[in-house]
């Protein structure tokens, strides 16, 4: 089971569930990290992705309601 967080939707965690009533000797924590490596950068480039169609409107709402500012400072 991999842990998700809440707000962020990133992993932070994982837990093997029931290894014995999977009979498991040993997990391959190797494997484990490069398949968890590579779903986690997926899911950053998405963010990154969000957060890049999302700063305009964002910079937008702040030089309208915030006095004084400029993009520059963001």
């Amino acid at each position: 089971m991999v842990e998700i967080g809440w707000f962020s939707h990133l992993p932070h965690g994982f837990c093997v569930i029931g290894p014995k009533a999977h009979k498991l000797k040993g997990v391959r924590f190797q494997a484990v990290i490069e398949k968890a490596e590579k779903q986690f950068l997926s899911i950053m480039e998405e963010r990154r992705k969000e957060i890049e169609r999302q700063e305009p409107i964002f910079i937008e709402f702040l030089q309208r309601h915030v006095p004084d500012f400029t993009s520059s400072a963001w």
